[in-house]
């Protein structure tokens, strides 16, 4: 089979073999034709570990039950490992993109990217197997991530173990490829979920005097959220709270003893995130007035992505040399969450964005039945993490190294 005629700068290109080329792709479309949910991604661990089994690897093992941990040795495999993570599962989304390689699953699409994050962590371990690091790469396919309950099982499993830095990216239909982002400081926010509970009492929607409607509640409190951001927070500061849900009542003539309100809260400092928890308990004082009783139960999700500024800048000193001028910062703040978050509370590391669409294609948004990568961000992803993980193995052994 003739491999495509790739849309990519020599520098890139160059990396790769026409046969890396096409086991690449054919690898990227059988994941996108089949694709797993979170916790069920039995055959794309397989498929995974079937391909890494070509390669010079030391280790490769299941961990967190349906990812794969691997790791090559390097020159050196004393040394601390550098890690390479890409997430593997799927979103519950009927695909409408008219791919040849569509889903063939119902009701299941890869429509975050996570079919291109899981190919470009097998192209890095491919062009690591070519050109061995200083120390040992490990590479970390992991489950779950759109549930945010991957990264805490990997670190449960001790996939962290020894390790000196963490590196993973995300395709971005924002920018076309060969684009990547390396952004300081924070590239995705804290991501929390909030709800309240009213209850009130029931009675005939005739007699509305007889009860004690707890709409009336859920109303004030839907306004009073309105205001947190508006005016509570200083406006420099970036967050966002959104109600996405609305519930209570089973008839329109009766009056429903409970109401619930559900939403999601973002924001990139955890003094910021305590500042938003405590003004939306506060809210529930509001019942007080209206003789209800209002609680508010906040779960705390996947933490804000900040990248460490050293890696970060070899980040960068290493995407100039793939792609030169389209290396650059993001242009508005990213609130969408991510849970590698929770690895950077354990060891430094940097998260990357790269384009995924061609120049003169339209902006898809994630998270939709239409999102599609195209296949050169692959090989941006795979070179750009080979290359930097490279990098930053070749900097533990420097003396004074901030690893």
């Amino acid at each position: 089979m003739k491999p495509p005629n790739l849309n990519l700068p020599d520098s890139i290109k160059s990396l790769y073999s026409t046969d890396e080329v096409t086991q690449l792709i054919e690898f990227r479309k059988s994941l996108h034709r089949e694709p797993e949910l979170s916790l069920n991604e039995y055959a794309t661990q397989k498929k995974i570990m079937t391909a890494l089994s070509t390669l010079n690897l030391s280790k490769v093992e299941p961990i967190a039950e349906t990812g794969v941990l691997a790791e090559h040795p390097g020159k050196n495999p004393s040394l601390p490992p550098i890690i390479i993570r890409g997430d593997i599962d799927a979103l519950p989304i009927q695909e409408n993109t008219g791919l040849d390689y569509s889903s063939i699953h119902p009701g299941v699409m890869h429509a975050c990217g996570h079919d291109v994050h899981t190919s470009w962590a097998l192209a890095s371990a491919i062009l690591i197997n070519k050109n061995p690091a200083e120390g040992p790469i490990r590479f970390i396919f992991q489950p779950a991530e759109e549930i945010a309950k991957g990264a805490l099982k990997i670190i449960e499993e001790s996939g962290l173990k020894n390790a000196k830095a963490i590196i993973g990216a995300h395709v971005d239909r924002n920018y076309p490829t060969p684009t990547i982002i390396a952004h300081p400081g924070a590239i995705a926010s804290n991501s929390d979920t909030f709800t309240y509970t009213i209850i009130g009492k029931s009675c005939h929607g005739a007699r509305p005097q007889e009860g004690n409607d707890p709409f009336i509640g859920a109303a004030t409190i839907i306004l009073g959220i309105q205001t947190i951001i508006s005016r509570q927070i200083a406006p420099q500061t970036k967050a966002v709270i959104s109600i996405g849900k609305v519930d209570g009542g089973h008839s329109h003539n009766i009056i429903p003893e409970k109401a619930t309100i559900t939403g999601t809260i973002r924001s990139f400092s955890e003094e910021t995130r305590q500042l938003l928890h405590t003004k939306l308990n506060q809210l529930c004082l509001m019942g007080e007035s209206f003789d209800l009783k209002i609680s508010c139960t906040i779960k705390t999700g996947a933490p804000s992505i900040i990248n460490n500024e050293r890696i970060l800048n070899l980040a960068t000193i290493e995407g100039n040399k793939l792609v030169d001028e389209f290396c650059q910062p993001l242009n508005t703040p990213n609130f969408g969450a991510e849970d590698f978050g929770y690895y950077l509370k354990k060891i430094p590391g940097c998260f990357l964005r790269i384009g995924c669409r061609a120049e003169n294609e339209k902006i898809i948004p994630a998270h939709n039945n239409q999102f599609f990568a195209n296949h050169e961000s692959i090989f941006v992803g795979g070179a750009i993490l080979s290359n930097l993980a490279a990098q930053l193995s070749k900097e533990i052994v420097v003396p004074n190294s901030p690893f």
